[in-house]
């Protein structure tokens, strides 16, 4: 995109080289053209998690407009299975899980959790779907592409801080789940995305940064290696890191804090079961 080039350099095959086949033997060989495209401004947006091809205004959403009435089965969390039919909680409701005590303020709170939980839910689902159709409508085949960020809820902006459900520094019995260990305020920022693989050979990267606002190359590279490895599924037809996994035979990732692939791509190598997958053993 216009104004980022933290791909430009991290994605070079001298960088990239170096963990596929320096500090891990995978048989695997990265090779990247030079070639470097912008986009054509259209194309050019914050948040590709808000896109919408026909918007004329791309970069805010109005949070609270969207809570509606809506019959959504709750996925995650503890609620998971309820039908919301109104995420809009009652002026009685809010008075009771803040003033109330007793019964009255936890059935108050519960309903709130609930309304809470089915709208955050729904702006993720929305926020997935816009931004796979940004990348069906402007994504190149076999590129890694330089984003600004995915979603104002999954950046370190301001932006994605709300204050639709009485602003996240209130309310702390408030939080929604997304099946993830923690718990959150729907009114915080929801944690961050380093990058996404897609079919076609398809890579988004974000901007990664430091504690103090520059980019961070050496994170950049570790996570646009664990894409590109994603990635190699598409072209080598391998078999998922945790193929034996019987609950979930698709996932791509070995266990946390165990290799370059674990889930948030903690470790700075692949570890062994990782490089047999990528030589093209089973196991």
């Amino acid at each position: 995109m216009v104004g980022e080039n933290h791909i430009d350099i991290n994605a070079l095959e001298s960088n990239i080289r170096f963990y596929f086949e320096t500090t891990a033997q995978t048989f695997v060989r990265y090779n990247t053209s030079v070639t470097v495209t912008e986009l054509n401004p259209d194309q050019n947006v914050k948040y590709i998690g808000l896109w919408d091809a026909a918007a004329s205004n791309r970069q805010k959403a109005n949070w609270a407009a969207k809570k509606t009435v809506v019959n959504h089965q709750i996925l995650f969390g503890p609620h998971a299975g309820f039908v919301v039919t109104n995420e809009e909680p009652t002026p009685q409701e809010w008075t009771n899980a803040i003033h109330g005590v007793g019964a009255a303020q936890t059935t108050a709170r519960t309903a709130i959790i609930r309304k809470a939980q089915a709208w955050a839910e729904r702006v993720q689902d929305e926020f997935f779907a816009m931004e796979d159709q940004w990348v069906r409508d402007n994504a190149p085949t076999d590129t890694i592409i330089a984003i600004h960020y995915y979603h104002p809820k999954y950046s370190p902006d301001d932006d994605g801080e709300t204050t639709v459900w009485g602003g996240y520094t209130n309310n702390n019995w408030l939080v929604v789940n997304f099946g993830r260990p923690h718990d959150v305020h729907p009114d915080a920022r929801w944690g961050e995305f380093e990058g996404t693989s897609y079919e076609e050979g398809k890579i988004t990267i974000p901007r990664i940064t430091d504690s103090t606002g520059a980019i961070n190359n050496v994170r950049t590279r570790v996570a646009t290696t664990h894409e590109i490895t994603h990635g190699t599924r598409s072209f080598f037809h391998r078999a998922n890191i945790r193929n034996d996994n019987p609950v979930d035979p698709d996932n791509d990732h070995s266990s946390s804090n165990t290799g370059l692939m674990d889930p948030t791509a903690s470790q700075f190598q692949f570890n062994q079961q990782e490089c047999k997958i990528l030589k093209g053993e089973t196991r």
